[in-house]
This record gives structure tokens, C-alpha cells and sequence, in this order.
């Protein structure tokens, strides 16, 4: 049996379902804000939750079974962002990279790629190169956490687990290095256990280099408690962006009153195989935009979910911008963007959105 089939077969035998009314937001995300020196962001303090959902999990941790292969599907199974079956000739399998420096006690294979011009994905196995030595933890974790975090062990902290089996714990971490030639302002990382040495990890971020060839470097980490002597496996390998992309423009009709405080200059609508983005510019006289985000609709006003997105940045012009990132999906010839005011619990303006 192939690892993929079983991969398949895993996710399909030992999934759990998710009461929606106890979803609970787990996972850590790790950001990495680069290049700040060129953009003027505009903090919003609303959106970690709200921005980032597509790329943490949702529900009770996946029981999975030690030894098994964790594929894309895997970690997006429970996540609020899905990988649509048009994406799915995309995925790269076992990606050639080249060791650059390798000073660590682990290796670092990187299992599965997929990226477009906005995203990429990455699943990384990290091994222990000295096995039954190491117990693998993920870099956010602590000894006190307990393993059912990222294990299919639960009822036990990572400290008690390590000194019951005589292991040395190691916390594991990996991503891009290289994020400002990439133009990829944050990344964010997942954990599962695939053995008591073995760890996959799920890498996730946005991108504003359009670039087809992406060139990546990637570092592995390695922090061996209790002294956290950290060390590193550096390696590099090449990205292809092979997503055709569509652009299309929507005008943006005002519904309600004359003189907005906050008015749509540009909207445009990409399209690839992986997912939906929507970018807008607009004005605002608002001295407080941070505390406002956006809400898509379709024609018949039923809310179209928003995975995450950019974050603000303050055009040069005076002007703002923001992406949003949607599942793959065609809102047609009209839908409604609306902004809204989370701390006040209010729509500030709303616009009808009809294809240029």
C-alpha cells in the first residue's frame, strides 16, 4: 500500500466530527513580519482569530496512528481553508532539495508542495538521525503541555512521557528564511506527531512575489532541552507556481446614504486553481481603520466566508489596501462588500460590487 492510499484511508477512518457548537480554535501560529522597512502595515487588533482561521485547526485532535504519512489533506482536513479538487494535480511529491548546512540532529524531507502566485503549502518529515534517543515536541510546546496537542497520545504531559520512555526531549520547528526575496510577510506552522522521533509539519503562508520560479530556503530547528542548544538543517529547493490566474475588475455602487467614510477605489478578483483573493483599495478620513474589516456576500446577501487576509497596508497615496482570501469559489456578476466595524458591532458602509 502506498503512503498515499493509507494517507486517504487515515483521514477518512479516523477523522472526528466536529460539533459546531464547540468548535474551538487550536494550533500556534508563528509569524514572521518581514520588510516593514517598505510597507506601512497598519496593526489590526481584531484579526488574529478572524484572519487566520483558514490556517489553524478546528475540532478535537485527530487521533492518528504512529507511523503514518501525513499528507496536505491531512492538516487542511479540519481547517476552515480547503484545497479544492482543481488544486489537486498541483501537489508536488517528495521535492528535491539540496543540504546547504546540516549541523543538526535531525533530517528534513519535504513530503508535499503546493503554492499558486498568493499561497504556499508545505509538508515537511522531520526525523531523528540517532533514533529511540528523542522525544519530538513542537517549538511552541513546553513540558508541561500535554502530548494529545500534537500526538495521539493524551492524559500526559510531554515531560512525564519523556522520562517514562528515557527520552531527551527535542523541540522541532522549521520555515522559510528567505521571506523578504519572497515577498511573504508571515508564516504560520503545524505540528503532529508521526512517532515518538518523527514529526510532520505543515507550513502555510501568503506571498507577494508573483514570480512563477521561486527559489526556497528552508531551516529546520532543533532545540534539545534542558540546556536548548538549538541546531539547524538548512536546505534549499525550487518552487514552480503552476496555477493559471484570472483577474477581473467590480465597479462599486454605494447602498445607503452620499458621503461615505469609506469609499472603494479598486476592486479586483483573482482566481486560481487553489483559491479565490479579493483585493480592495479604498479611502477613509477614519482615524481609526485598524478596528474595521470586511464582510463578502453574494447577491442573495448570504455571508461568503473569509479564510484570512493581509492585514492593512497604507499606500504611499494615503490610500489603503487589504487582500482577502476566500475557498475556491465564483461569486458570479454581483456580490456585497461591506465594512464593518467589530468594535462597535456595526456595517459602516456597504457596496454592491457588479463585474466591470
Amino acid at each position: 500500500m502506498t503512503d498515499k492510499k493509507l494517507d486517504q484511508i487515515l483521514k477518512q477512518a479516523l477523522a472526528p466530527e466536529i460539533d459546531d457548537s464547540e468548535i474551538i480554535v487550536r494550533g500556534k501560529l508563528r509569524e514572521q513580519q518581514v520588510n516593514m522597512n517598505k510597507k506601512k502595515m497598519v496593526r489590526r487588533s481584531f484579526p488574529a482569530a478572524a484572519a487566520i482561521a483558514g490556517i489553524l485547526f478546528l475540532g478535537g485532535v485527530t487521533a492518528y496512528a504512529a507511523g503514518t504519512h501525513f499528507g496536505l489533506f491531512a492538516f487542511t482536513k479540519q481547517s476552515a481553508e480547503q484545497i479544492p479538487e482543481t488544486a489537486k494535480e498541483l501537489i508536488v511529491e517528495d521535492v528535491q532539495q539540496t543540504v546547504q548546512e546540516d549541523a543538526s540532529i535531525v533530517d528534513c524531507t519535504v513530503e508535499e508542495a503546493l503554492c499558486d502566485q498568493n499561497t504556499i503549502m508545505l509538508v515537511c518529515e522531520i526525523s531523528a538521525k540517532e533514533q529511540g534517543k528523542y522525544l519530538f515536541v513542537p517549538e511552541y510546546a513546553t513540558e508541561d503541555d500535554d502530548m494529545g496537542e500534537w500526538s495521539r497520545i493524551s492524559g500526559i504531559s510531554a515531560g512525564d512521557y519523556a522520562k517514562e520512555k528515557g527520552l531527551t526531549i527535542a523541540c522541532i520547528g522549521g520555515g522559510i528564511t528567505n521571506t523578504e526575496e519572497l515577498g511573504i510577510p508571515h508564516e504560520s506552522m503545524e505540528c503532529r506527531s508521526i512517532s515518538d522521533d518523527a514529526m510532520a509539519i505543515y507550513i502555510r503562508c501568503d506571498k507577494e512575489n508573483k514570480a512563477k520560479s521561486m527559489d526556497v530556503e528552508f531551516s529546520t530547528t532543533a532545540r534539545v532541552l534542558p540546556e536548548g542548544e538549538i541546531t539547524k538543517c538548512i536546505s534549499t529547493f525550487a518552487l514552480e507556481d503552476l496555477a493559471t490566474a484570472s483577474v477581473v475588475g467590480y465597479s462599486a455602487t454605494l447602498k445607503g446614504a452620499d458621503n461615505p467614510s469609506y469609499a472603494v477605489t479598486n476592486a479586483e478578483l483573482i482566481q486560481t486553481k487553489l483559491g479565490t483573493y479579493l483585493d480592495v483599495n479604498y479611502s477613509t478620513e477614519s482615524e481609526s481603520p485598524e478596528s474595521v474589516t470586511f464582510k463578502v456576500k453574494d447577491a442573495e446577501g448570504k455571508e461568503i466566508t473569509t479564510i484570512g487576509g493581509s492585514g492593512i497596508e497604507l499606500k504611499d497615496d494615503g490610500t489603503y489596501y487589504e487582500r482577502l482570501i476566500m475557498n475556491k469559489m465564483d461569486p458570479g456578476e454581483e456580490f456585497v462588500l461591506e465594512f464593518y466595524d467589530y468594535m462597535r458591532n456595526k456595517v459602516c458602509e456597504s457596496y454592491r460590487m457588479s463585474l466591470k
